[in-house]
């Protein structure tokens, strides 16, 4: 298998979870802390005890300092209400009429705006696209709030307010994004006018496999969250600002953005924090996402697109109860085409989890129908 960071993460399916950074196997330097970590009570990292931990120490190391000088946000960075810090927002385009919708586009667990840079360049000269990173990841300050859907969602209403995005939206969401982006769809349903979901995650997988299955799937979870862990502890000491080379490119990119991408995760510890929080958030998550309304058309006359993967993704080590997990997974995702009766399915051939890197035209493709869709509706 590839050394390579994303396309190792992204072959694993606790990557619905803990996104595409989740699948590292714990990078030079780690090993020591692993072995020896012991997460605090409750959901470790940011969210966990209410208080973030500190970023680096007292003072930023200088390699630190030069890193993050070299990585500066593309977007906006705003002060967002009863969120610390500086959030992270970026909009390309125009609306191609008065009244036409932003796209909207939530990351999957633990993923970048980044990772949306291709599909955004494809999208942007006949519309106006936004993606944002939330609360921790990429560009965007830490908070304490715990990280699942019940307090994700409203962060974004907020920013999208002091980013002036407001109006009609097409919500894109990839993996647990998927999650997110129907969460909002229901908290905002008058601004809702279509939904995109790649390769999306599903709420009930946890509830419709085997309990065997579920148990493993959960310890798969919280091992991949201690190596998160581990990593951002040796982020904390500088060793990834020193030695970019620790962490290696992620090819999935084009070169430019693999650099950026491994700058931010050796310049912002609070990634690794934030990502192994959002990943033990993820059984809240779900819990509150099943609480939506899942009844036939439950968006209406909204469009609806899927765009699924094919890959062949590892949930848990078992190859029966892996082929479990697998086959509900899937079958949840074909499920969601009755939430609109207005919709679109489709298999990105030949992609890894990451859609949106491995296919940007076709993912691309799937939101113009939606747009396009949702202005005639």
């Amino acid at each position: 298998m590839s050394p390579n960071r994303r396309r190792f993460a992204c072959a694993t399916a606790v990557t619905l979870v803990l996104g595409c950074v989740a699948g590292l196997a714990a990078p030079p330097g780690s090993a020591g802390v692993a072995a020896t970590l012991t997460p605090p009570r409750g959901s470790a990292g940011t969210g966990a005890t209410g208080t973030p931990e500190p970023e680096v120490v007292h003072q930023v190391r200088p390699a630190v300092r030069q890193v993050r000088a070299n990585t500066p946000a593309p977007g906006q960075l705003l002060h967002v209400t009863r969120m610390p810090g500086r959030q992270h927002l970026w909009c390309r385009g125009e609306p191609s009429h008065p009244g036409a919708p932003t796209i909207m586009i939530i990351s999957g667990a633990g993923d970048f705006s980044l990772s949306w840079r291709t599909v955004q360049g494809r999208l942007s000269s006949h519309h106006r696209v936004c993606t944002y990173d939330r609360a921790g990841l990429g560009w965007s300050s830490e908070t304490p709030t715990p990280r699942t859907g019940r307090h994700i969602v409203p962060e974004l209403a907020r920013l999208l307010r002091a980013g002036g995005v407001r109006g009609p939206l097409v919500l894109v969401g990839h993996s647990m994004g998927g999650i997110y982006a129907r969460m909002f769809a229901a908290r905002h349903p008058a601004r809702i006018r279509g939904v995109v979901l790649v390769d999306p995650g599903d709420e009930h997988l946890d509830v419709d496999v085997s309990e065997p299955a579920r148990q493993a799937l959960g310890a798969g979870i919280q091992a991949a969250a201690a190596r998160q862990l581990a990593s951002g502890h040796v982020c904390a000491t500088g060793a990834y600002a020193r030695d970019l080379h620790m962490l290696p490119l992620d090819t999935v990119f084009p070169l430019r953005d693999a650099r950026i991408e491994r700058r931010l995760l050796a310049g912002w510890c609070r990634i690794w924090r934030t990502n192994a929080a959002e990943g033990r958030g993820a059984a809240h998550t779900w819990s509150q996402a099943r609480g939506l309304d899942r009844g036939r058309h439950s968006l209406g006359h909204h469009p609806l697109g899927i765009l699924v993967s094919d890959a062949d993704l590892t949930f848990v080590e078992d190859p029966m109860l892996n082929t479990q997990i697998v086959s509900t997974w899937r079958r949840l995702q074909r499920q969601q085409v009755r939430l609109s009766s207005v919709h679109r399915f489709a298999v990105a051939r030949g992609s890894s989890h990451a859609v949106m890197l491995d296919r940007p035209a076709q993912v691309a493709a799937m939101i113009r129908w939606a747009v396009s869709k949702g202005c005639t509706a």
